[in-house]
């Protein structure tokens, strides 16, 4: 997946299946607790996804501007009796969602305002201000400048820009910012600005990369997930649920890695073969006879993941057994 979250986000995905099994455990590998399930699993590159759905049969219902980052949509509840198409252009992009057992929002923190400043003044009838907010979580905006003010048109958002109208030329404006995540969690800031010229508001360069997702909010309302590196247009609509038969044939996780590479060529992305020192023969078939008894290999292969679990263990250096209790695994024929 295109990612823009960091990786507490994808990997509170994961665990709605996959829950923490880490603690109490003798050693824990550190992208496990990190969140960093991609570090080995590998991303879902969903970005070049192509209009596979029929228009005829979607039910549009939703139209918005997306200027880039990351943005929290709140859903209506009566939309659980669909399945969601999220179709978007530049790039074009469509991804059918399912509302059936949505994962809750990550546990953030308070939000941090990145940045708040003075960012276009148009002059017409009267002047208007343009104020672009980041933050690093998705927030609503409210300002207030010398009693004037401007707000967020809706839904969370990482990059938003602001208009604030009726203002007085050459006048010295002070305003209170505060930004809101969906949890209710607050953080304020100053600004000011002079309004002696007008210029241009904000050019954001066009998205190439989109990926969207579905959440339970806090409320437990349906919440849709956009993330994405510039601006796009992008429309949501309603579609006939997808019968069991159709959601199998789609296959789980068809993107990510497959066991062998997360279990064997993904360890060497940071542990390589010099820094390991003297190791058991990896991406080597099991000889004939041999039975691998209460360790996994993937078709045959023994791999890293073989002998050392790739998440937590009880015994030191993640290994599955103790002593020759592993050896006996797969050589306990010759041995016993």
């Amino acid at each position: 997946m295109f990612i823009l979250l960091g990786g507490g986000a994808e990997a509170a995905k994961c665990r709605g299946c996959h829950p923490m099994e880490g603690m109490g455990m003798a050693s824990i590998h550190p992208p496990f607790m990190e969140d960093q399930c991609e570090m080995c699993h590998g991303q879902i590159d969903r970005s070049s996804s192509t209009k596979s759905i029929n228009s005829k049969d979607i039910k549009w219902f939703l139209e918005r501007h997306h200027l880039g980052g990351t943005a929290y949509i709140i859903l209506p509840g009566r939309l659980r009796k669909y399945d969601l198409v999220f179709e978007s252009q530049g790039p074009t992009f469509q991804e059918r969602l399912s509302l059936e057992s949505l994962p809750s929002l990550p546990q953030g923190h308070k939000p941090a305002i990145l940045e708040a400043k003075l960012c276009g003044l148009e002059q017409g009838p009267w002047i208007e201000a343009k104020i672009c907010v980041k933050t690093d979580l998705p927030t609503e905006v409210e300002i207030n400048c010398n009693g004037v003010q401007g707000m967020s048109e809706g839904d969370f958002y990482t990059f938003q820009v602001i208009s604030l109208a009726g203002l007085k030329v050459g006048k010295k404006y002070q305003c209170l910012l505060t930004a809101r995540d969906i949890s209710g969690e607050e953080s304020q800031t100053k600004i000011s600005f002079t309004t002696d010229h007008s210029f241009a508001g904000p050019q954001v360069p066009p998205a190439r990369k989109v990926a969207v997702d579905l959440y339970q909010s806090p409320m437990e309302e349906p919440l849709l997930e956009i993330q994405s590196d510039g601006a796009l247009n992008w429309r949501l609509g309603t579609i006939k649920k997808e019968t069991s038969q159709a959601k199998r044939s789609h296959g789980h996780h068809k993107n990510l890695n497959s066991p062998v590479v997360a279990g064997l060529d993904a360890c060497f992305k940071c542990h390589d073969s010099h820094s390991l020192g003297a190791s058991h023969p990896v991406n080597v078939h099991l000889r004939q006879g041999m039975l691998a008894e209460g360790i996994p290999v993937f078709n045959g292969v023994v791999t890293c993941a073989s002998c050392h679990n790739p998440h937590s263990a009880k015994e030191p250096y993640l290994l599955r057994k103790r002593g020759r209790n592993l050896c006996l695994s797969c050589h306990g024929q010759r041995y016993r």
